[in-house]
């Protein structure tokens, strides 16, 4: 029922890759570091889509700019970020506006992060999507979510988490 309780590790943020410097400039003025890995922050600008901050008291962020940083899926799926962006949706966040992927990108990034980034293990990123179809499944528009999958080359990626979930 509430967001807050939700057993986490990270905060995700996805963020367009022109205002990377901008975030990186926002998130050490908030006092985080870049998280001390085999990668520099120049390498993952570089090479990866996302780079990973730590703060002494506060939860870590995972800075996206692709949906997914796996260099294995991003070699064979079409995932265009741009088209998020396109699709985001204005919620309101603590009484604050912010940008949200839109219900369809939503459950998709939720699957294939499921899919790629946890092989297809973890009970929390299982309830996250039962929760979001039954919040959504209706609403949906499952032609497009079908169609986009289909483009992005990720249909059968949502397809095994889609049946995961409803085992």
């Amino acid at each position: 029922p509430d967001p807050v309780i939700r057993p986490t590790s990270d905060l995700d943020l996805f963020i367009r890759k022109a205002d990377l410097e901008k975030a990186d400039a926002l998130l050490r003025g908030m006092g985080y570091q870049h998280a001390p890995d085999a990668h520099s922050w120049a390498f993952d600008v570089a090479y990866d889509q996302a780079t990973f901050y730590v703060h002494q008291e506060l939860l870590p962020v995972d800075l996206h700019w692709e949906l997914l940083s796996s260099s294995s899926f991003r070699r064979c799926s079409r995932v265009s970020s741009d088209e998020v962006w396109e699709r985001a949706m204005t919620v309101n966040v603590d009484g604050e506006p912010v940008l949200a992927l839109c219900p369809e990108d939503c459950l998709l990034y939720l699957a294939l992060h499921l899919a790629v980034h946890h092989a297809f293990a973890g009970v929390i990123w299982q309830l996250d999507l039962a929760l979001m179809l039954d919040r959504y499944g209706a609403e949906l528009d499952w032609k497009a979510l079908v169609e986009r999958a289909e483009r992005w080359q990720v249909k059968k990626a949502l397809f095994f988490v889609l049946e995961l979930v409803r085992r």
